[in-house]
């Protein structure tokens, strides 16, 4: 009898084990993607009256405006999954005005389409419909009809604060499952992270500079092995990022 009680006890147990195993999986599988993305503002000039130089006037199509930004926002999908049509939506703070924009995806050839109902709209304001127009200069939405893993989106706006500030951008997405987050601009090497490179290349050149000191009967010369490896430790590092990437995108 308690060999039985035993018995059905462990494989209970058991099963409630590979049920939380399941549930756990489950949840970690179905867990929200979190996509980053980045923004640049690059000032291209401001109109301004000058005692020495005049009166210096930006203007696009024959309009004038008070400054002039070139506004990026890229978007990398480093996660492991793909996407299909995607949206994402670009609005401005209320004294930025968008003035004109493309979108393009990396690698590809093709630019970015709006949204059909964004779409709606610019036709609209080509037919002189001034509401519209003034509706397409406070945001953008792209419609992203396939985003790989390793693709990479980049959106660049023209555009123009009233205050003379530096604009500022809200970027949003409301595909299931999926969250954007902004990651802040770091240093890149051969698109990948400097920083990031720099530590995994050092733990690489640790890992091989340990065999190389013990094999190498002569010290000098093991030294100077270890310090050549250590002088190309970004590159390891690099290397080691683009072969994840690798394995990431063909063995998941």
């Amino acid at each position: 009898m308690e060999e039985l009680l035993d018995s059905w006890l462990g494989r209970s147990a058991l099963l409630l084990l590979g049920w939380l195993g399941a549930q756990i999986w489950n949840k970690f599988r179905s867990r929200v993607t979190v996509l980053r993305y980045q923004i640049v503002h690059t000032y291209l000039g401001a109109s301004q009256t000058d005692a020495l130089f005049g009166t210096l006037k930006v203007s696009l199509n024959d309009e004038e405006y008070a400054n002039v930004y070139l506004s990026t926002v890229s978007l990398t999908n480093d996660t492991g999954k793909d996407f299909k049509d995607l949206e994402i939506n670009i609005v401005p703070d209320q004294q930025t005005q968008v003035l004109g924009s493309y979108g393009r995806k990396s690698p590809g050839m093709n630019f970015l389409p709006f949204t059909d109902e964004f779409q709606n709209y610019v036709n609209q304001a080509i037919a002189k419909n001034q509401e519209a127009a003034t509706y397409i200069e406070t945001r953008r939405d792209y419609r992203i009809p396939v985003l790989n893993r390793n693709d990479q989106i980049t959106v660049t706006l023209l555009t123009t604060n009233a205050a003379g500030q530096q604009p500022s951008l809200a970027i949003g997405c409301d595909y299931v499952g999926v969250r954007l987050n902004q990651a802040p601009t770091v240093p890149q090497m051969y698109g990948e992270p400097q920083t990031l490179s720099a530590w995994i290349g050092i733990a690489i050149v640790l890992v091989l500079g340990w065999p190389i000191l013990v094999l190498i009967p002569s010290k000098s010369v093991a030294v100077m092995v270890a310090i050549l490896l250590g002088i190309f430790a970004m590159g390891f590092g690099i290397l080691a990022r683009k072969f994840y990437k690798i394995i990431l995108k063909f063995g998941t």
